[in-house]
């Protein structure tokens, strides 16, 4: 028989895993007047999003790029009660990318409504040519009236050529926007995935399109608050803990075995990435379809390379893009109070993942150096490379990416790599996280006869 829930206690959910999505899950179940325990094998929150030292400042683990279509995101700030203007420095779109030929890009979007913004940004975009205006101008009117339909999905490079960007179109912008996006090369990289980021941060109001960048690191951004509201409504965080183990007793009463001790709930919520997830699954049969599309979602790296120059060393704008080498984006990472410290990110696979990290930072800093010939040396250098950033958002992964609801009752998966349609991304996380505490919540509601 079914176990029939004490209503006089607040139901227990150990979520497994303490990255954004699970304390987002954490966060919504906790609101709703649940009792979520996050265990975390680290000795900090945060997952694949948190803080690491770099000598005496604390910087991220990599860069992350954010908008104002985070809606989820920045609806869970307000939940936990933080205010946008503390943690975030909003600025318009500003692309500047440039090409070691002498090409650029430089598209800005001026201070009006949505979506004469983007018609005035596209249309006077420079360093291309009337014609390729007008092309990404119709490219980007299709994608904001949802006027692209893929009865299947394609690849992103496959999709620009079927909207005839030109080849410069795609190398100036198409290409260096998606690779920051997906962490997937356009020639393998899902168009449906691709084109529902390009929706979200086009469609609605002027602010979705704005970029956020944190003017705090990612652990004070969220994982810290995140911690101080579970464990002031009912929840509790616990670090240094790896579950080994979930036994099912019966529908609603799970024991998650950890190397210190065995925690009861009534439901689990696996968070952690997929390679993890899957281990954690196979105790369950059940769950050997789910295991399996899990196990076939690739895994893609990101490098971020920290470069410390004087104080007095800065950007013209807050972010630029760099076609040639190893440098994909240059962060200046002044906008969080570091002023001096650049960050320069390459997002997917490449050579660069064959170099020293002493090499590769000479490298960049090199690179750098030819297209900012009046800096200097950089004093410090830190190189940090996440093999498994991502998932592979490759054409058709939205096939195989596992629901949050699984075969078994009680039994839940959070993660970026879940079917959110959008990419590996904080946002993409958090609404998983989101999306997978509402489906919970939904299956406690008492169902009324008509």
């Amino acid at each position: 028989m079914p176990k029939t829930r004490n209503k006089t206690k607040p139901v227990c959910v150990g979520i497994i895993g303490g990255g954004w999505a699970g304390l987002t899950t954490a966060v919504e179940l906790a609101s709703n007047g649940m009792k979520p325990i996050v265990i975390e094998s680290a000795r900090q929150l945060g997952g694949r999003a948190r803080c690491v030292k770099f000598n005496d400042l604390r910087v991220d683990n990599g860069q992350h790029l954010l908008t104002g279509a985070c809606s989820t995101l920045l609806n869970t700030l307000d939940t936990i009660g933080i205010n946008e203007e503390d943690v975030f420095q909003r600025e318009p779109l500003q692309l500047l990318v440039n090409a070691s030929n002498n090409e650029y890009l430089k598209l800005s979007t001026p201070s009006l409504p949505a979506p004469f913004h983007l018609l005035i940004g596209m249309l006077s975009a420079r360093g291309i040519s009337l014609l390729e205006r007008v092309q990404l101008l119709r490219f980007g009117s299709r994608i904001v009236q949802d006027k692209i339909a893929l009865e299947t999905d394609v690849s992103v490079q496959a999709l620009l050529l079927a909207q005839k960007q030109s080849a410069r179109l795609v190398r100036l912008l198409w290409e260096p926007l998606a690779i920051a996006i997906l962490n997937t090369p356009i020639k393998d990289a899902s168009a449906r995935i691709f084109i529902k980021v390009l929706q979200e941060s086009f469609s609605g109001a002027a602010s979705n399109t704005e970029f956020l960048f944190p003017s705090v690191d990612l652990s004070r951004l969220f994982p810290i608050h995140a911690l101080d509201y579970i464990e002031q409504n009912n929840g509790k965080i616990i670090l240094s803990e790896r579950v080994s183990q979930i036994d099912q007793h019966e529908e609603y009463s799970f024991s998650l075995h950890t190397n210190k001790q065995v925690i009861a709930c009534d439901h689990i919520v696996i968070a952690t990435s997929p390679d993890n997830s899957k281990r954690l699954l196979e105790n369950f049969p059940r769950m050997n379809p789910s295991s399996e599309r899990i196990g076939q979602l690739g895994n893609l790296p990101i490098c971020t390379i920290y470069l410390r120059y004087p104080t007095d060393i800065k950007l013209s704008t807050t972010m630029i893009g760099l076609l040639y080498g190893h440098s994909q984006w240059v962060i200046d990472r002044a906008v969080s109070g570091q002023p001096g410290l650049m960050s320069v990110v390459i997002s997917g696979p490449g050579s660069h993942m064959e170099l020293d990290p002493d090499e590769l930072g000479k490298i960049i800093s090199q690179e750098i150096a030819e297209q900012f010939p009046l800096w200097p040396a950089p004093l410090e250098i830190m190189v940090i490379r996440d093999k498994r950033a991502t998932f592979a958002a490759t054409t058709g992964v939205d096939q195989i990416r596992p629901k949050n609801k699984t075969a078994i009752s009680g039994l839940w998966l959070a993660g970026d790599y879940t079917d959110t349609g959008l990419p590996s991304t904080l946002e993409g996380a958090m609404r998983s996280g989101s999306q997978c505490a509402q489906q919970l919540i939904d299956t406690l509601k008492p169902i009324h006869p008509i």
